[in-house]
């Protein structure tokens, strides 16, 4: 008889570091929210935003999305009342970090009193500035960090193709001023790509730390809430029990595949969503953004078990910082020979788990699971059979 994994699940109060790093915080932010613009949101948007006028038979304004970029005041476009909610454009379903089908959209709203329909995105990112407790009443560190951020997300869309003609930046205080910047916006053409030099990052200090910072603001904290409730619901649901730990995968050689699910490693399945009312929340200007958790089935002869798993995404993004595009924007002394490359990357690599171990304390819903992914002959590791030696306690017979 199959028996209830860790049945007794707490959502304790994450750790926040009282003295976390600022140095960088901003271009770790710029970093993340490029590589989410540069994946998710101008990949199809001319598309998308076509099968959006033809199905409500209306058109858009602008063709271009606005980027709205909040001067120290709140992220979160339900703040605001000068604009209403439309519709959202059709999603963009992919593979990343190791989750299937993860949803990407963007939400139309409409200038109130105006009939000015636009598509809009907001660095929601710029929220840790205001959640960080070190930051609270110090207003020019805070400054300095947003403006890290705006210059080193504006040189990165200046020297990406894929963004020309696709983009207008909106910047804004308040509501009031909110509305201006979209009537601003709405009468310009969308920003060109101009020759701007690139920005070099001056030092790596704290670039892993303040990626676990990112991490935990972005993604984590919003999911911590809803997951005991959701494993719960999941076991009730499907009648087997469920480690109710979320594994955080970190790999030394920081390349984090999109499918967790490789053609070597068959003891490892795709179960099915952790539910089928996938936690929905408006995060930056994204209306009803939906985040999904894979449940994994991993096999190990006659036993199995039920977890969930998936790779830290700012891993990702920190290996293509040191070997894809960012790569012309770090130190030379960092990138300009390998084994130099590796050494730096690894520090930074174990920066981010040591921080992030720091931030998550005691609670015991996130596990950081950092591993060698690959062997002696740079042949890539069975992820299953990791996860089966961290989570073998919790597994069941088949047979019984």
């Amino acid at each position: 008889m199959a028996t209830a994994c860790n049945s007794s699940v707490e959502s304790k109060k994450p750790h926040l570091d009282p003295d976390p790093p600022l140095n960088n915080l901003g271009i770790v932010m710029a970093v993340g929210y490029f590589a989410y613009l540069k994946d998710f949101v101008f990949e199809g948007l001319t598309d998308r935003l076509s099968d959006f006028e033809d199905r409500l038979r209306t058109f858009l304004t602008a063709p271009e999305i606005i980027i709205l970029v909040p001067n120290l005041c709140s992220a979160n476009i339900k703040s605001y009342k000068t604009v209403k909610h439309v519709d959202n454009l059709p999603e963009v379903l992919q593979y990343v970090a190791g989750t299937k089908n993860r949803p990407y959209n963007l939400s139309v709203y409409e200038l109130v009193d105006e009939g000015k329909y636009f598509t809009l995105d907001m660095a929601q990112c710029l929220d840790t500035i205001l959640n960080i407790p070190k930051l609270k009443d110090n207003l020019a560190q805070k400054e300095k960090i947003r403006e890290q951020f705006v210059s080193f997300l504006i040189s990165c869309l200046e020297h990406e193709d894929s963004a020309r003609g696709q983009y207008k930046i909106a910047h804004f205080n308040s509501d009031d001023d909110l509305r201006r910047c979209i009537m601003e916006s709405l009468a310009t053409k969308a920003a060109a790509n101009v020759e701007y030099p690139r920005p070099r990052i001056s030092t790596i200090e704290n670039i892993g730390k303040g990626m676990a910072y990112w991490f935990f603001y972005n993604y984590l904290n919003i999911m911590l809430p809803e997951l005991p409730n959701a494993m719960k619901d999941w076991e009730n649901k499907q009648k087997v029990p469920l480690v109710k730990i979320v594994c955080i995968l970190v790999p030394f050689s920081c390349f984090c595949p999109k499918n967790i699910k490789t053609p070597k490693d068959r003891n490892i399945q795709y179960a099915c969503d952790l539910n089928n009312n996938e936690h929905k929340i408006t995060i930056g200007a994204t209306f009803g953004r939906k985040y999904v958790k894979n449940v994994l089935k991993i096999e190990h002869g006659e036993e199995k078990l039920y977890c969930i798993a998936e790779y830290a995404t700012p891993i990702r993004q920190l290996y293509r910082m040191y070997y894809n595009e960012f790569e012309n924007y770090m130190p030379k002394d960092d990138i300009c020979e390998e084994g130099r490359k590796e050494e730096s990357l690894a520090k930074q690599r174990h920066e981010f788990t040591a921080c992030l171990k720091k931030i998550l304390g005691k609670q015991e819903i996130y596990k950081v699971i950092p591993f060698k992914d690959t062997d002696e002959n740079k042949e890539p590791k069975i992820l299953s059979e990791l996860l089966w030696s961290k989570l073998r306690k919790y597994a069941v017979n088949e047979r019984q």
